[in-house]
């Protein structure tokens, strides 16, 4: 893309902090905003607690050589929640999975696949599930169609609910 920019004659402006008063010194005809993505983390009461942690600090966790031993549990059952489990089941934990939503009747091959292997090696997932708070390692649930509710205790919580789009900046801007 270097050369097209150049051929183009775009300026690329690359770690620079920006903001309103700099915009419009340069007046430029158009402003891309490419801020990235931050976790999407609901309101529920206790999301930012002891003993929860986001998919993020997790994954770095286990590159750091952290030990999982006992039981995590995993909200969300997308790719990287059920990446995240599988790998944690390898390196000796127990996990489950909850999830929102009901189990999809089609999903997508590598979401299929990932599943499978992770329930073969024992890592539960329950779908239909909605979580209602979070306290000192217990995960309260409630099941969507029956209603019943649900203490799960674990050694450790962990966020994979997806991305949303940074905007602060793009707001702070408007």
């Amino acid at each position: 893309y270097d050369k097209q920019i150049q051929r183009l004659g775009i300026t690329l402006r690359l770690g620079q902090e920006i903001n309103h008063d700099f915009i419009r010194e340069q007046n430029p005809y158009v402003v891309i905003f490419a801020t990235g993505s931050k976790e999407f983390v609901p309101q529920i009461p206790g999301i930012n607690g002891p003993m929860v942690f986001s998919a993020k600090e997790m994954f770095e966790q286990i590159n750091a050589g952290a030990t999982l031993s006992g039981k995590s549990v995993i909200i969300g059952a997308g790719l990287t929640g059920i990446e995240l489990a599988h790998l944690i089941q390898s390196h000796g934990g127990q996990v489950e999975i909850y999830e929102l939503k009901d189990r999809p009747a089609v999903m997508p091959m590598e979401l299929k696949l990932a599943l499978q292997s992770a329930e073969q090696d024992g890592v539960k997932v329950y779908y239909g599930k909605r979580i209602l708070s979070i306290e000192n390692g217990i995960l309260k649930v409630e099941d969507k169609e029956t209603g019943r509710r649900d203490e799960v205790i674990a050694d450790r919580i962990i966020r994979s609910m997806g991305i949303i789009e940074e905007r602060s900046l793009y707001e702070s801007l408007k």
